[in-house]
């Protein structure tokens, strides 16, 4: 598959959020600060009870680029990325937590990537902060789980690494796709609840 060079590649972040109000504003921020200027935001309030639909309301109101999908009742969180995917019109996606950040620069490396050569899964570097409450080994085995491994992997190798040999993360977050690879898997997989195992569900659809 070619790309035509001269059309940017428009990056779709998805940030789902249930009462995280606390954390919101900087992950918006780390949107914001993307060097890579042809992004979208798609921010999905998923029913919650604080003040988190209302951050995301004045975020769209002061960036364009900012879109807000406000669902009526909490739904979990795959529901809710499954959600903004359906509202994005970007060519790639990546997945944002709300309690979490991106490197000003990650955007712009992904567009640069995919211009390249158009990959099925680009997966990057995650730092993990942690709190004070877990322990620094934790944190390290953490860091070292979501790196990426060196070189392209094809086929079986792809869910064979990750999911029987533990090579790398299969987490959702960390990662980009193609939107229409990424809609395809989150529609086979349907409107299920899923809370704490969604990322192993959602790659393993993707994977496959």
């Amino acid at each position: 598959m070619e790309r035509d060079q001269q059309v940017p590649i428009t990056v779709s972040i998805v940030i789902p959020a249930y009462n995280d109000e606390p954390y919101i504003k900087r992950a918006l921020k780390s949107c914001f600060r993307q060097t890579h200027q042809h992004i979208e935001v798609v921010c999905v309030d998923d029913g919650s009870t604080d003040g988190s639909l209302a951050l995301f309301r004045k975020a769209a109101e002061a960036d364009e680029r900012v879109k807000v999908v406000a669902l009526p009742k909490n739904g979990g969180s795959h529901n809710a990325r499954r959600a903004g995917l359906a509202a994005v019109t970007g060519d790639l996606v990546t997945f944002l937590d709300a309690d979490d950040e991106l490197h000003g620069q990650t955007c712009a490396r992904m567009a640069s990537e995919f211009a390249r050569e158009p990959y099925d899964v680009l997966h990057f570097a995650t730092f993990v902060k942690g709190d004070g409450s877990v322990p620094v080994e934790r944190v390290r085995e953490m860091t070292r789980w979501c790196a990426p491994l060196e070189g392209p992997l094809y086929g079986r190798d792809i869910l064979v690494r990750s999911f029987v040999n533990y090579e790398y993360a299969f987490n959702v977050a960390g990662k980009a796709f193609p939107v229409e690879l990424a809609r395809k898997a989150f529609d086979a997989i349907g409107d299920i609840r899923a809370d704490s195992s969604e990322d192993v569900l959602e790659y393993f659809a993707i994977g496959f």
